[in-house]
């Protein structure tokens, strides 16, 4: 009876910190991508922002004319001149999905600026001890 009773105490008192702990890495990926994507590159246009939440090593992965190019964060953050000027647009970022298996997660969201779907992005994230960072992008291009 006691061997029950110490069991059922220990999943009543486990339960809820393991189910907040799945709770949180959702959470804590959705307020990286928009803070220092979604606000950093296309509202606040703020490359220290940004910066805060991709690792050194991201690589964007940009497709061109059946090729693809690889851009570094260095090589994306110059051809973005973010100036710390505040864009003045409209931006709103779609979560369609945050998938999470241990310290790995993907992102999968829609970029709308002034009203008019601009990107569907991918990205994928390290959790590096208890930071979420953005390591990787692809993305589709809906302004052509």
């Amino acid at each position: 009876m006691r061997t029950a009773l110490y069991l059922i105490l220990t999943f009543v008192v486990t339960l809820p910190i393991v189910t907040q702990h799945q709770r949180t890495d959702p959470d804590e990926i959705e307020t990286v991508v928009q803070e220092s994507y979604i606000e950093g590159v296309f509202v606040n246009r703020n490359e220290e922002v940004v910066r805060s939440g991709f690792h050194p090593s991201f690589v964007m992965a940009v497709y061109v004319n059946d090729e693809i190019i690889q851009a570094s964060l260095d090589m994306w953050m110059e051809r973005l001149q973010l100036d710390g000027s505040p864009s003045g647009d409209d931006v709103e970022a779609i979560f369609h999905s945050i998938d999470v298996t241990n310290n790995a997660a993907t992102v999968k969201l829609e970029v709308w600026i002034n009203q008019m779907h601009t990107y569907t992005d991918y990205l994928s994230l390290y959790k590096f001890q208890d930071e979420w960072k953005i390591v990787n992008k692809i993305f589709a291009s809906h302004s052509d």
